[in-house]
């Protein structure tokens, strides 16, 4: 066999797996999801649990639900005598749908204290 022949087949062959492969893919059937009995769809409304902070002599406590309900204290005891009174003023008007939320606008607060 030729050297010429040799490339031709392999790139017939290439040709071929090239087409061959995505058509199968194409008309394999799709895998059935099994679909777990008594799995209900909960609206995100529903779900969303709120954090707000509330200031008490210098120190901070993170409270669950809104602003108006009175839930209970997540974290108490952060110290925001080094806070600069903006981020204060902000932190108690804030109200978060996550504690990694809450931990974001915390860290985001002692960054720009690190930064001094």
């Amino acid at each position: 066999m030729s050297k010429r022949q040799t490339y031709i087949l392999a790139a017939l062959l290439g040709i071929f797996l090239g087409v061959a492969v995505p058509l199968a893919a194409w008309h394999w059937p799709a895998p059935q999801q099994a679909a777990v009995a008594g799995a209900v769809s909960v609206p995100e409304s529903q779900t969303t649990e709120y954090y707000h902070f509330v200031v008490d002599h210098g120190t901070m406590a993170v409270v669950t639900g809104k602003r108006d309900d009175n839930g209970a204290v997540v974290i108490r005891g952060l110290d925001i005598s080094a806070w600069p009174a903006s981020a204060r003023e902000t932190a108690v008007k804030a109200e978060f749908r996550s504690l990694d939320e809450v931990q974001s606008f915390i860290d985001s607060v002692d960054e720009s204290l690190w930064l001094e």
